[in-house]
């Protein structure tokens, strides 16, 4: 039996990622039944310190340590992407291994191998932070698991890719500042299908 498992922490806000982090590593840590991840729990641990430590020293800004912050988030969330995948390895079928660890397990979808219609973005705005966006699909269709986000700004001669979310909603950070960018979405889902990418949506980066 395949176990999925939800990659949802990787959209949420700071304070929720360090919510899910804490989670997994009070269900986990010291656990005999959870032997085999206490290497990786170890790491997690490691990366939670030094994401909470950068959240609060850029509390008041600053564009060093919004940049320190953002490095730590994404380096806590490899490490519990790492965490995720050995759960899965684990757990071989098990589904509570997987609950009981902490993770959210993915409903099962109903099989279909219909193509995704193309997205649409419903807006693309600027963020409370320099260097961030927030945008929105109009609808998420059906076995659709995820939105693949890519941006430009040179008109598409290099893209680069953003990130992945799971819902309607995503952000993007890190992006140079004082410049236009462009930002297209994409559905992935369940059967390796994936959609064309949507029209492009431009926005000036603050």
């Amino acid at each position: 039996m395949s176990i999925q498992i939800t990659s949802s922490y990787r959209i949420g806000t700071y304070g929720e990622i360090e919510e899910f982090s804490q989670q997994v590593i009070l269900k986990i840590d010291g656990v005999p039944r959870f032997a085999d991840l206490q290497l990786q729990i170890e790491i997690v641990k490691e990366k939670l310190g030094i994401f909470t430590i950068a959240v609060a020293e850029a509390t008041d800004g600053g564009k060093l340590l919004t940049q320190a912050k953002i490095i730590a988030k994404k380096e806590l969330i490899r490490e519990l992407n790492s965490l995720k995948d050995l759960v899965k390895v684990f757990a071989k079928g098990e589904v509570t291994y997987a609950s009981e660890a902490g993770f959210t397990l993915r409903a099962k979808s109903v099989r279909s191998n219909l193509p995704f219609p193309k997205p649409m973005l419903k807006y693309l705005k600027r963020a409370n932070l320099s260097g961030m966006v927030e945008g929105e699909v109009k609808d998420m269709p059906k076995g659709a698991v995820e939105l693949a986000i890519k941006y430009s700004y040179d008109g598409w001669v290099t893209e680069h890719n953003g990130t992945y979310s799971s819902g309607k909603k995503f952000v993007l950070e890190g992006l140079e500042v004082k410049r236009e960018v462009e930002v297209k979405v994409a559905f992935h889902g369940t059967f390796q299908r994936q959609s064309n990418y949507s029209d492009a949506m431009r926005i000036f980066v603050l």
